[in-house]
């Protein structure tokens, strides 16, 4: 309906192209529940066999120049033109995920990657629709976006995890700064 009413109307080409992957990062969720009934080791077995497959393709992207041709510049809906020559958002969301759980306590873990998911949502809509003031590659908006974001769900966790608000606040202000710096 917000697409049909044109109530958030984004004109950007790439989140026209790769609108799906933005539809999709909630899905991440999945892992988190999960990991709320399943042990540490088998929730890295499942994300790790998910990010190997990513990986997988993303070195035979690298290796191929041909293949790499064909999925970010023939098939645009499936990479994104700049990660031609890096490691997709989706690799890298993933790698973040496993080391997450890897090093991490469960409540941390779930934090972070849930910080992660919604708070690149919030930042990808917000700095897209109003964003105009840059700081590195990202916009002051949706920088502000990200933030927010992260301080819902941190308030929402608040009640659901062993973590005190000053620790999702920290979390918070941290996953921004993180999202922010040129990396």
């Amino acid at each position: 309906n917000i697409k049909k009413r044109k109530i958030l109307h984004i004109d950007d080409e790439t989140l026209k192209r790769h609108w799906w992957r933005l539809v999709l990062r909630p899905f991440a969720l999945a892992f988190i529940i999960f990991y709320l009934h399943n042990s540490q080791r088998d929730t890295l077995v499942l994300i790790g066999s998910v990010t190997l497959f990513f990986l997988i393709v993303d070195i035979i992207r690298f290796t191929h120049k041909h293949t790499n041709e064909i999925l970010t510049v023939r098939i645009k809906s499936i990479f994104k033109r700049d990660e031609k020559g890096r490691f997709s958002s989706m690799t890298m969301f993933l790698i973040s995920g496993f080391i997450a759980i890897l090093l991490f306590s469960r409540e941390i873990a779930i934090t972070s990657i849930i910080f992660l998911i919604f708070g690149d949502i919030f930042s990808k809509i917000f700095g897209l629709k109003f964003g105009r003031h840059r700081i590195f590659r990202k916009t002051i908006e949706g920088s502000l976006a990200y933030m927010g974001g992260t301080f819902i769900c941190g308030y929402i966790l608040y009640t659901h995890l062993n973590l005190s608000i000053l620790q999702l606040g920290m979390g918070a202000i941290a996953a921004t700064f993180a999202e922010v710096i040129p990396l």
